[in-house]
């Protein structure tokens, strides 16, 4: 339910509300009920928030009095137990202000690299994650490589999907016209990317692999 502000003549819903008033009301309010102190830095006339210092000046005296992290040549401010934001959630997650994060070897086999044990649900590197990925879907790797090529292009793309190009064409080779294997087809762009085309649903159609392969970068005759 909105809360109106009581302040009379104002019924401003704006937030944050206090003490049943607006902002505004809230401040004035107070100020005529002599609830406000001033700020104590010389010649400064706003009110005081904390340590009887404005906001602006109590932000200058936190800079001034606040403690580095007591890491060595760490300059950062201390904000609990001595250490800064690092490493006091550092401490806090391990026990240690300088502790790292467990790590371990990625699993595909051959590689060294180191992979966070937290951040890594599949024990891969960002590497090899994505040639997993690549490797599982191989029907939406190629979509996303026409578009990459298409995007290094600065020309117009939009993200093809492989099962709905299919049905679209009914399973029929584009250049050659007879059916091609469900589980093993190229997707082929009429007018390739090399020679200007788009990467969208318009400039794609079904192939076989050797068709695509043999047609190449050439524009077949009759197209446009």
């Amino acid at each position: 339910m909105t809360q109106e502000c009581v302040h009379p003549g104002c019924g401003s819903t704006e937030k944050p509300m206090r003490r049943g008033m607006c902002y505004t009301h809230y401040w004035q309010t107070r100020e005529e009920n002599n609830e406000l102190d001033t700020c104590s830095q010389d010649d400064c006339k706003n009110h005081a928030t904390r340590r009887g210092l404005c906001g602006k000046h109590y932000k200058q005296w936190l800079k001034l009095n606040t403690r580095a992290c007591s890491i060595k040549d760490c300059e950062k401010p201390a904000v609990g137990r001595s250490y800064c934001m690092a490493h006091y959630n550092k401490w806090s997650k391990y026990g240690d202000p300088l502790a790292s994060a467990p790590r371990k070897n990625c699993i595909w086999g051959g590689c060294n690299k180191e992979v966070v044990i937290s951040r890594s649900g599949t024990g891969l590197c960002a590497y090899h994650q994505k040639r997993q990925w690549r490797k599982d879907h191989p029907e939406s790797d190629g979509s996303f490589n026409a578009a990459r090529r298409a995007r290094k292009r600065n020309q117009f793309k939009e993200f093809v999907d492989r099962t709905v190009l299919f049905k679209r064409d009914g399973g029929l080779c584009g250049i050659c016209e007879l059916a091609v294997d469900p589980g093993n087809w190229h997707l082929d762009h009429i007018i390739p990317l090399a020679q200007g085309g788009e990467h969208s649903y318009a400039n794609t159609q079904v192939s076989h692999p050797a068709c695509n392969l043999k047609k190449g970068t050439k524009i077949l005759q009759g197209v446009a």
